[in-house]
């Protein structure tokens, strides 16, 4: 009853108070992991306890289904987003247990205790997101919880307020190790809050000596290298990490994962003078066990993963036994596992107890998959050191390269950088965790982080191959037998259908673009397979560029199939309805058959040109077919089409009222020689065509029907936007070559008086892809007009496009016409917002 009375007593006194110099403690918990689920439990049983420990717990947690979210919510805990608000005069003591993200000074200060962090190891060895697979990974026999008030900038630097030591039990993993540390370590967090006022005033300071880096566990760490791992690093290694990542090696160039391990062999062998070579395999049919031979003795898994799960006599006698009877020296790739190169080796490294940073040795070079990033947003004032404290909890940095500006004495930063892991996924982790999801002190906008333009070289693209006329008998294994001995091997595909059957091609992919180059140079067309009518064939694969053109192009044959359709039957309906864009289809259609060497092999591009106009006015003619009255002219017949556009076209504009370019006679004569351009278009046709766009642009539609001019207009616009699209050979060689004349011109007159065009014929576009660049926008809209200046947006800070930029013609003609046909018009999955850009003096916003 005491005990109660003195905690009841205390609470009403912390009501009177925004924050107490003891216990009872209100929490915030920042934690994600199972890790840090231990530590929330124990904290929030304590609530209910008559030592009046802790008054209140409520949890910081991560997006996604994390334990410590899934606790908090079963508990009935309040939970906050992270970054959280609202903290000031709400908490005495912050808690971060296993959370992963580093808290800024800010959040630190709101805290009038600070916040204490629990570390599963005995600081300052094995700072870093990963210390208890590297204590097992480097064989440690002690190690311990330590419980230290977290500093601002830096992970696990802080001065230390409780420490225990803890001897590792013998052959224990990584995941049961973890599981006796994250109970320790919530029994002295809450023996910490007992006396924290004590403890934060006896604080001592990490010792600079003995520090070590313990990076996150990677892909790259499992790779097995056979001449250098001992069995006692082969057995730590998967103690390590086996239950999280399979250990990997290779052989006849497969990837192959090695699951449960049984330890060290004792083999007896055949010739005891013969010292096997590393890698060696030795099937042991009493055990039912795969050894592989390793620097100093034989190692042994009871399965591997290859394709699907294979225990060690099903790997043997489906695979390994096979591969012998061909070639039965052990020696050879077929009989053992090879190391592959350039991978990382976790046993090499020493420990570097000098190092502020508490970082490692590494190899000379990264990983062969590793990325260089671009990094853009980060304060000017920060050196190297400092980033790589940013970077670092993520994985190994090798190097960071800040950009300068040389033109400054002493050179300033520019507020960006490169950087480059050891490893492939800490670059990625790294992007995921920061990538526009982090603001840095002092700037407006968070990270941005991505592969640097030089990635783009080593792209999967570039280094995957189709193989196609392959046998249909043939399995992964016999392509990659095929083309093993052009390098490694990183992914071998059959295409099959959906019963399973082969269809007879592939997919390949490299390592290396030069080795997937050195394939077809060898293997293109080199002999005819069983089953095939003609050679093999072995290309690079399709990207998704070429698969786009292709389905535009699949969708181009359908509309070009139902353009002839109505074209033959003189269907005006269905000939209405099918628009400008199809028409713009249409023309493709005739510049492919200009490659085949056809009629239109000899045409100039300029008359090519004049085709896309008349087939505008085509366009213009069907949609005027249903507006215009039928009594108001008659269908003009002639025995030959281009008599029908000579009669139309020269007909005098004073001659009738009604003297205009007959719309339905226009379409039959156009539809008669679009009939006849399918099947090879002259340049007489082309000057009849050209005739009548003559006439319908001048005199022949002045006194026809608004609707009608209306029509034109529209099409025409339409054609020239989907021309500039679907015709970059025809149309930029033409129409777009001579504008950049023009556009040149006066964009070197404007300079000089002016950097926009006359009131209402300046466009601002949103929405823009940020791959374009000035001479995109200017490409995409001098259809519409001469266009005097196009600028994409820059941000200094990235040098990356805003997606937003100016366009400026030279009438407001243009401009209304570029809006009417590129407002909503769709790249990729956004579309454009062209609109007219706002007066200076206009006192709206945008």
């Amino acid at each position: 009853m005491w005990a109660s009375g003195s905690l009841a007593a205390r609470r009403l006194s912390r009501g009177l108070s925004s924050s107490s110099s003891g216990p009872p403690w209100r929490l915030l918990f920042f934690g994600s992991d199972q890790f840090a689920v231990e530590a929330l439990k124990l904290l929030t049983s304590s609530r209910s306890r008559a030592d009046g420990i802790v008054e209140s717990v409520e949890v910081v947690t991560l997006r996604g289904d994390v334990p410590v979210k899934r606790f908090a919510q079963h508990r009935q805990l309040a939970v906050h987003r992270w970054p959280p608000d609202d903290v000031e005069g709400r908490f005495d003591v912050g808690v971060v247990v296993s959370f992963g993200c580093l808290l800024h000074e800010g959040l630190i200060n709101k805290f009038p205790h600070g916040v204490l962090n629990v570390h599963p190891s005995l600081l300052p060895r094995w700072r870093g997101p990963a210390p208890i697979f590297h204590t097992i990974l480097h064989g440690d026999s002690v190690t311990g919880v330590t419980i230290i008030q977290i500093r601002p900038h830096r992970f696990d630097v802080g001065p230390i307020l409780n420490q225990e030591l803890l001897e590792v039990p013998g052959n224990c993993t990584a995941d049961e190790l973890g599981a006796l540390l994250a109970t320790r370590g919530a029994h002295l967090l809450l023996d910490t809050f007992r006396t924290l006022p004590e403890r934060l005033a006896l604080k001592r300071e990490q010792s600079p000596a003995g520090g070590t880096f313990a990076p996150k566990i990677s892909a790259s760490m499992s790779w097995m290298q056979w001449e250098e791992q001992t069995c006692e690093n082969v057995d730590r290694l998967y103690r390590a990490i086996g239950s999280r990542i399979p250990l990997r090696t290779t052989w006849m160039g497969r990837t192959i994962k090695l699951l449960d391990f049984v330890g060290q062999c004792h083999i007896s062998l055949l010739d005891p003078q013969r010292k096997p070579v590393p890698g060696s395999l030795s099937y042991q049919k009493e055990s039912n066990t795969l050894a592989v031979c390793c620097k100093d003795g034989w190692v042994g898994f009871k399965a591997v993963l290859l394709e699907k799960r294979l225990t060690a006599a099903d790997f043997y006698n489906g695979y390994l036994h096979q591969a012998l009877q061909q070639r039965p020296a052990p020696h050879t790739a077929e009989g053992r596992f090879v190391s592959p190169k350039g991978a990382t080796r976790p046993h090499g490294r020493r420990e570097q107890g000098k190092k502020m940073n508490g970082s490692l040795d590494h190899p000379d070079q990264p990983d062969v998959d590793a990325i260089k990033m671009f990094v853009g947003q980060i304060p000017r004032s920060w050196p190297e050191e400092q980033l790589r404290e940013l970077f670092e909890p993520y994985g190994a940095v090798y190097e960071i390269n800040v950009l300068r500006d040389r033109s400054q004495n002493p050179p300033q930063s520019k507020g960006c950088c490169f950087i480059t892991y050891y490893t492939r996924k800490s670059a990625l982790e790294a992007q995921n965790a920061l990538h526009n999801m982090k603001i840095l002190p002092g700037m407006h906008h968070p990270i941005q982080m991505k592969p640097a333009d030089s990635e783009k070289n080593n792209a999967v693209e570039d280094r995957k191959l189709f193989i196609g006329m392959i046998s249909k008998k043939c399995n992964e294994n016999d392509i990659r037998m095929m083309f093993s001995a052009y390098g490694q091997i990183e992914e071998c595909r059959i295409l099959r259908g959906p019963d399973g059957l082969s269809r007879g091609c592939a997919f390949v992919t490299f390592t290396a673009r030069q080795m997937a180059q050195s394939a077809i140079k060898s293997m293109h067309q080199s002999q005819t397979m069983e089953g095939c009518s003609s050679p093999i064939v072995v290309k690079f694969a399709d990207t998704q560029k070429d698969k786009e053109q292709k389905r535009m192009a699949q969708q181009l044959q359908q509309q070009m199939q139902q353009l002839s359709a109505a074209s033959m039957w003189g269907n005006l309906t269905g000939l209405n309805s099918l628009g400008p864009q199809y028409l713009a289809l249409y023309l493709q259609l005739l510049q492919q058959s200009a490659s085949t060497g056809n009629a239109l092999g000899n045409l100039h591009p300029v008359s090519g040109l004049n085709a896309m106009q008349n087939l505008a006015a085509l366009a213009a003619a069907a949609s005027a077919t249903q507006t215009t009255p039928t009594g108001s002219s008659a269908m003009t017949t002639s025995s030959s089409p281009l008599s029908a556009l000579t009669s139309s076209a020269g007909s005098s504009p004073t001659s009738s009222s009604n003297s205009s370019v007959n719309p339905l006679a226009s379409l039959g004569a156009l539809q008669s020689l679009a009939a006849s351009a399918g099947a090879g278009l002259n340049m007489g046709s082309l000057a009849g065509m050209a005739a009548l766009n003559g006439s319908l642009g001048s005199g022949g539609l002045s006194n026809g029907s608004g609707t009608t001019m209306e029509a034109l207009s529209q099409a025409y616009s339409g054609i020239q936007q989907y021309a500039a699209a679907a015709l970059p050979s025809l149309y930029n060689q033409s129409l777009l070559s001579q504008q950049s004349v023009s556009a040149a011109g006066s964009q070197k007159e404007a300079s000089h008086s002016r950097s926009s065009g006359p009131e209402g014929a300046n466009l601002f576009i949103y929405h823009l892809p940020q791959e374009f660049g000035d001479q995109d926008l200017l490409q995409m809209f001098m259809p519409f007009g001469n266009v005097i200046s196009a600028k994409v947006f820059i941000d200094k800070q990235t040098n990356l496009s805003k997606c937003f930029g100016f366009v400026s013609y030279d009438n407001p003609v243009s401009s209304q016409a570029a809006i009417q046909s590129m407002n909503g018009f769709q790249i990729g999955m956004k579309r454009l917002k062209v609109q007219l850009k706002r007066s200076k003096n206009d006192s709206k916003p945008y």
